[in-house]
């Protein structure tokens, strides 16, 4: 197996252009081999702490870190891959519009990244306005699940025409939603062949925004991951656990792959800013 962290932070690592970086590309320089170096020290500890190879990537917003995007694909800094996400939260925060232009504008961003998250349709509503990962306040509406997952297929289509008129290249993770595995599981039967140009999804990327987030969460999105891969042919070997960064809740991944019940090539990405 192959474990692989993607950033989701690059305001902490200071990935905004600034007048400082134009004036002096000599000191941007030196700062992108100084970061290539650690990378790659950081990588190789990790691989030898866990036993097999461990990958450092970043994540991006697409929608209020463009910037950030263009930054470090002018710069080699190491990553392993990019990534892009969709911003759709940050825009329902900020009560921007998530129409087809705006979905279009971000698919155009994603197509620059070697990694794009689609926009889902959350069939849960946060009451309190609380953080993302707060779940007290949250509420799940299991009677729209059904349709929420047939209009995230849709998106995906969506975004997959887009990106394909750009490059050949970039691909989609397929976001997972549900309260409980079977939901997760129905899911994707409602949407998977509604979804065009299949051979351009990197894989699924289960979110725990619905069901909690803790050990006993991570355990039912891996069972549903396992019966989701059964169910499309295992054709994908690319596992992301949405928002997922603490060991306890990824000790279970590996327990999976070593038991057998998710195969041994699956590359498992989690994202964190910590």
């Amino acid at each position: 197996m192959n474990l692989e962290m993607v950033f989701s932070a690059p305001a902490m690592l200071r990935f905004q252009r600034t007048n400082v970086e134009i004036s002096f590309p000599e000191a941007a320089r030196r700062r992108a081999e100084m970061l290539r170096a650690y990378l790659q020290e950081v990588k190789a500890r990790c691989s030898e702490v866990v036993g097999f190879p461990f990958g450092i990537s970043m994540l991006y917003n697409a929608y209020t870190e463009p910037s950030s995007g263009q930054m470090i694909r002018d710069s080699d800094f190491g990553f392993d891959y990019l990534y892009a996400d969709s911003g759709g939260l940050q825009a329902v925060t900020q009560n921007i519009k998530v129409d087809d232009a705006f979905k279009h504008n971000i698919y155009r961003e994603q197509a620059k990244t070697d990694f794009a998250f689609c926009f889902d349709e959350i069939p849960c509503r946060d009451m309190e306005r609380a953080s993302r990962s707060a779940n007290g306040g949250k509420l799940y509406f299991p009677d729209e699940a059904r349709a929420c997952a047939i209009k995230t297929a849709h998106n995906i289509n969506e975004q997959i025409e887009t990106i394909r008129a750009i490059n050949d290249h970039t691909k989609v993770f397929y976001i997972v939603q549900g309260n409980t595995i079977d939901d997760m599981v129905e899911w994707v039967k409602a949407g998977w062949d509604i979804v065009q140009h299949k051979e351009r999804i990197a894989g699924f990327a289960l979110a725990d925004t619905c069901m909690g987030n803790d050990v006993l969460e991570s355990i039912d999105m891996l069972i549903a991951y396992a019966k989701i891969a059964e169910m499309t042919g295992n054709r994908y070997n690319r596992l992301h656990l949405l928002g997922v960064g603490s060991a306890s809740r990824l000790s279970p991944a590996i327990n999976f792959i070593k038991s057998g019940i998710i195969n041994k090539d699956t590359i498992v990405s989690f994202d964190s800013s910590s």
